[in-house]
C-alpha cells in the first residue's frame, strides 16, 4: 500500500481528495455560521484560502468541478423544484465571478 501512496497516481490521488476536504468545508462552515458557535470570520478566512488555491492549484478547479456535477446531479433531478435549480445557477455564477476576479 506505501507503494501505491508514494507513486505519481497516488499522490495525485491525495491531492485531488485533499481539495475536495478543502471545499467541502467551506460548505460546512457556512453551515456552522448560522448556529450560536458559528464565526463569520473564520468562513471568511476559509473562503479567501480556497480562492487563493483555485487560482494557483488545478487539483481545486477539479475538485470544484467535481463537487458541481454532484450538485448538478441533485439539483437538475425531475423532481427538484425549478426554483432551486434557478438559486443554484445564480450562485454557481457569483462563486465563479468572485474565484476568477
Amino acid at each position: 500500500k506505501m507503494k501505491l501512496l508514494t507513486s505519481p497516481q497516488g499522490v495525485q490521488s491525495i491531492l485531488l481528495n485533499n481539495a475536495l476536504i478543502e471545499n467541502l468545508t467551506s460548505f460546512l462552515l457556512l453551515m456552522l455560521m448560522f448556529t450560536p458557535t458559528g464565526s463569520f470570520l473564520h468562513f471568511f478566512l476559509h473562503v479567501q484560502y480556497l480562492r487563493l488555491r483555485f487560482k494557483t492549484s488545478n487539483h481545486s478547479k477539479t475538485a470544484w468541478a467535481i463537487i458541481n456535477q454532484k450538485f448538478r446531479s441533485i439539483v437538475y433531478h425531475r423532481f427538484c423544484p425549478s426554483i432551486v435549480a434557478n438559486l443554484y445557477e445564480k450562485l454557481i455564477t457569483l462563486i465563479h465571478r468572485y474565484g476568477s476576479s
